[in-house]
């Protein structure tokens, strides 16, 4: 009985997918890409690269960078003696804080490694 079901909704999907209509044509849409294309190439010379606001804020962020490692480091320690002293009953309400503690350490760590990396990979000069 599940067999007919099965290959009952696979059948009904398959026939679903087959009538389909499509709407959309692809005729014309590379002329219009390389037409776009050629607009921005014109437009890129008048364009300058400053590169200066990018140190500027790699520097600051290094700074809180440090910062949150030390907050990192130092939470941790507190709440793993509060964790080590703890009765069974508050370890299990601890954890629901530790799991704060770990989505917080990756959002510190993790901010400036990404826009480090972001400016790497779409560093132009």
């Amino acid at each position: 009985m599940k067999k007919k079901i099965v290959v009952s909704v696979l059948l009904i999907l398959l026939l679903c997918m087959l009538c389909c209509k499509t709407y959309a044509s692809n005729k014309g849409i590379m002329e219009l890409a390389k037409e776009w294309m050629s607009l921005g190439k014109q437009n890129a010379t008048s364009i300058t690269h400053n590169n200066n606001n990018n140190d500027e804020f790699l520097e600051i962020a290094g700074i809180l960078t440090g910062l949150g490692i030390w907050v990192i480091v130092i939470s941790g320690a507190v709440l793993g003696i509060r964790f080590m002293m703890a009765t069974p009953d508050q370890k299990a309400e601890m954890k629901k804080g530790l799991t704060i503690y770990l989505i917080g350490t990756v959002i510190i760590l993790g901010a400036v490694t990404i826009w480090k990396a972001a400016v790497a990979l779409l560093d132009i000069s």
